[in-house]
């Protein structure tokens, strides 16, 4: 970085305006010593999720005729047992799969 703020952390720290404690790791980024990871560990991660989404994207074109059968059987379950909920009103009777007793 700037030669001149690595020079005056040192001064600063001697004349009280800066915390005795806090100095040593300012020079240490004054002099470019201590730097960040930050932006290459986003790359990273978002290399990450991008060969992750590529891989499933392969995976779904690869194994497509045998996918939908299974994706059509869950959808038309869900959809079932929706409507149970729905009209029943409450979950723990639909999971039950058992009709209310009738009040007396």
């Amino acid at each position: 970085m700037n030669p001149d703020v690595a020079q005056a952390i040192p001064d600063m720290a001697r004349c009280g305006i800066l915390e005795e404690e806090k100095a040593p790791r300012l020079l240490r980024i004054a002099r470019g010593e201590l730097v960040s990871f930050r932006q290459e560990i986003r790359l990273l991660f978002y290399l990450g999720v991008l060969l992750t989404a590529a891989g499933a994207g392969l995976l779904v074109k690869q194994n497509y005729q045998h996918i939908v059968p299974l994706a059509v059987a869950l959808v038309v379950g869900i959809g079932a047992l929706w409507r149970r909920v729905r009209r029943r009103g409450r979950l723990g009777r639909v999971l039950a799969f058992t009709d209310p007793e009738p009040p007396n």
